[in-house]
């Protein structure tokens, strides 16, 4: 790890240590390595997103924010369905019983029992729609955490549907994984 002051006080993390699942690739980041306390001092500009943790939904992450020179967080829930909901070895296509449940296949394909999956609602009954790990060559796996460092400039990976609400789009700028929540969808 190397620290490199700025110009406004504070440090930039230079890393090669992993990036939360699926990261692990030098560049730079002005996250703490690791999480941070509720109220901590925050070096980075102000807006400045990082997520942390291992799960396959991004939205199951802890996200915190740099909020005037203080880190907090904006959620911490992560609704999971019954487990029976969610017993396949396999993507399961077809009728779902549960609009709302999201289910991890696998080790990194996330299905969702939706009639609304990323566009204008369907009539009933819900039906599952499966995403799998990015194929684009150079995307981790499972999503890297928002503000993990990253070697690739230009990388974009694509996780869940991103537009529901288990989904990210994964822009690799500046050494440093952005997650974009910036994405037109239809509705």
């Amino acid at each position: 790890m190397t620290l490199s002051p700025l110009a406004c006080g504070g440090s930039v993390v230079t890393s090669t240590t992993s990036g939360g699942a699926g990261g692990g690739s030098t560049g730079t980041t002005l996250c703490p390595l690791g999480e941070p306390a509720y109220g901590s001092n925050c070096d980075g500009p102000d807006g400045l997103n990082c997520t942390y943790g291992e799960q396959v939904r991004p939205e199951c992450r802890h996200d915190w924010i740099c909020s005037n020179g203080s880190w907090t967080t904006p959620k911490s829930v992560c609704l999971s369905p019954p487990a029976d909901h969610c017993a396949f070895t396999e993507p399961p296509t077809g009728e779902c019983a549960q609009e709302g449940d999201i289910c991890v296949v696998g080790a990194a394909t996330i299905c969702q029992c939706s009639s609304c999956f990323g566009g204008p609602c369907q009539l009933p009954p819900p039906k599952w729609q499966c995403s799998g790990p990015p194929e684009t060559p150079g995307c981790p796996a499972i999503v890297p955490n928002d503000g993990s460092a990253c070697a690739s400039a230009g990388l974009e990976c694509i996780y869940g549907n991103v537009c529901s609400q288990s989904g990210a789009r994964a822009l690799c700028e500046g050494g440093t994984w952005r997650w974009d929540k910036e994405i037109a969808c239809a509705g």
